[in-house]
Formats: C-alpha cells, structure tokens, sequence
C-alpha cells in the first residue's frame, strides 16, 4: 500500500527520519515547512494523509488545523509532537485530528496508524 503525503514542519531536519522511513515504505512524500505553502500544496495535489509535526511552543501549525477540517474534511491529519503538554494535544484533537503521536515515533505505530488513514481514505 502507497500513497501520496503532505508531511509539514518548520524544518526539514526535524522530520527527516519520517521522510526517511515513509520513502522506504515506498510512499510518495511533499514536504511543506510553512502553513500557506501546504494550503497551496493541499489546493493542486491530492493526498492521502497529512503529517503535522510540531514543536513545543510553535502554535501557526495548531492554527491551521480547524481550516484544513473546514477545507479538506476528509483529509486525515496526524500530529506529531515532542511537546508532552496536555494543552497542545487539547488544542490538536479540538481540531478533529486523525491521530495524536509523541516522538520519539515507534515505527510500527506509524506504519498502522498510516494503513488506518488510508483505509478511512477508501471509505
């Protein structure tokens, strides 16, 4: 099973081990280090999931969350973060997330929780 996924970060190094393992997987992976960017991505590409990763204070990809469900409502987004405050997972799920994951990432979770969103995605 492949697909096509939008993962977004502030910066590349931060999510190359994702990159590195999704590619692996034979998955087809965008990038976007800025919110409007993935917004202009989202508008010409179809994609199978969303990857957000975000850092503990950053709060412009949180943001983004509620209009990506107004704009894409089927788009399945997964969070990813390294912020262990219940205030960020709160703001994150409010925002009708797929999935909440903590680095460090488990691989195999991440391999499960992708074959669940693209199931969702069939559906």
């Amino acid at each position: 099973m492949t697909g096509k996924l939008l993962i977004c970060n502030s910066g590349k190094q931060d999510i190359a081990s994702i990159v590195q393992l999704l590619t692996s997987e034979k998955y087809q992976v965008d990038i976007s280090l800025q919110p409007f960017d993935a917004l202009q991505k989202l508008a010409s590409s179809s994609f199978m999931v969303m990857i957000i990763s975000i850092h503990s204070g950053e709060s412009n990809w949180l943001d983004m969350i509620p209009l990506l469900n107004t704009l894409h409502p089927q788009l399945p987004v997964i969070v990813v973060t390294d912020d262990g405050s219940l205030e960020t997972e709160r703001i994150a799920r409010r925002g009708r997330i797929f999935y909440y994951l903590m680095k460090p990432i488990e691989e195999k979770e991440l391999k499960a929780v992708l074959r669940d969103a693209w199931k969702k995605n069939q559906n």
